[in-house]
């Protein structure tokens, strides 16, 4: 089976059961041009959904978000998954965003609060750091928080 992969970011919007590895604690994704990369699972109410998800014993009311026929062989278009993703921001009254800005805040956010690029690199799959970099939006208060941690 090749699930549609969501356009621009080559991957599935949701992981397929057999890329979720619940014993080791990972998720097995596929990136860009075939590439694949495992993601630590890191906390355990993500790894409740996903055990939930690759079980499947009960459908839940959102579960059309995974897959929309019952017999959960194919997942959601990427158009369908960017269309809901325009309802859910228009329903809460945010203006709209594209949702790999999503991506974009998680890499800032794990660099901002680590202080570690090369982790935030390796989550994100980047090949070098200069990729990373470009996710990277440092404010105006981290820039002053790293300039008082310098010691003169």
């Amino acid at each position: 089976m090749n699930p549609k992969r969501a356009s621009g970011a080559g991957l599935s919007p949701v992981p397929l059961p057999g890329d979720i590895d619940l014993a080791n604690g990972v998720l097995h994704v596929h990136g860009k041009g075939g590439k694949r990369a495992q993601v630590p699972i890191a906390y355990e109410n993500v790894t409740n959904t996903l055990y939930l998800h690759v079980v499947g014993e009960e459908r839940q009311a959102d579960d059309y978000l995974l897959y929309p026929k019952k017999e959960r062989e194919q997942m959601m278009s990427s158009t369908s998954v960017h269309n809901w993703w325009s309802r859910c921001l228009e329903r809460a009254g945010v203006p709209h965003f594209p949702m790999h800005e999503l991506r974009h805040s998680a890499i800032d956010e794990i660099r901002r609060q680590t202080g570690d690029i090369v982790a935030a690199m390796q989550l994100a799959r980047h090949e070098s750091v200069a990729t990373t970099q470009t996710y990277l939006h440092p404010t105006q208060e981290d820039l002053i928080a790293r300039m008082r941690e310098v010691h003169w």
